[in-house]
C-alpha cells in the first residue's frame, strides 16, 4: 500500500483567497495529490473548489470545521464535504 501525504488548505489560505486555482496548481506542481480542506475562500463555493481541484490532479481526502460553522450552517458543511 502506496501512503500519500497531502496538503493542508489552512495553512494557505491567504493565498487561496487571492488566487484559488494558481495556488492550487502550486500545489499539485510540487507533488502534493490531496488536499484537506478547511476555511474555504470566503468567495468560492464548494463546487467551485471541487472544479478547481479536478482541474489540477488534486484530490480532497478529508475536511475539518469548526463549530460555530456546524452549528450555523450544517447544509454548507455538508455540501463541502
Amino acid at each position: 500500500m502506496t501512503l500519500s501525504i497531502g496538503a493542508q488548505l489552512f495553512a494557505i489560505q491567504n493565498e487561496l483567497e487571492k488566487d484559488l486555482h494558481g495556488t492550487l496548481q502550486q500545489i499539485a506542481a510540487i507533488g502534493y495529490s490531496e488536499v484537506e480542506a478547511a476555511n474555504l475562500p470566503s468567495k468560492e463555493s464548494a463546487s467551485t473548489l471541487n472544479q478547481a481541484l479536478d482541474s489540477v490532479g488534486l484530490t480532497c481526502r478529508s475536511a475539518h470545521f469548526i463549530t460555530p460553522m456546524l452549528l450555523a450552517n450544517p447544509a454548507a458543511a455538508i455540501e463541502i464535504a
